[in-house]
């Protein structure tokens, strides 16, 4: 019986935790632009209580791989 308060306890303190955290979801990438080098996508991530979005710009290499990615600060009108 111990054991198994111990099993809820901990489950509890998890929900809580992740709850409060603000567990978000993975990022949708909903477009995707390119110039020369660089490459911006724009995202869109589902978190608890609420939504982020943002643009990260990388620069892409010939084999198609991105590096150098940051998430640029910007502020979507809706």
């Amino acid at each position: 019986m111990l054991k198994k308060n111990g099993v809820m306890i901990a489950l509890a303190g998890l929900s809580i935790a992740c709850l409060s955290s603000g567990c978000a979801k993975p990022r949708a990438v909903v477009n995707i632009t390119s110039r020369g080098d660089q490459v911006k996508l724009v995202y869109y991530q589902q978190q608890f209580m609420g939504y982020d979005q943002g643009i990260v710009q990388c620069k892409a290499g010939d084999d198609g791989t991105l590096t150098d990615c940051k998430k640029l600060k910007i502020k979507f009108k809706e």
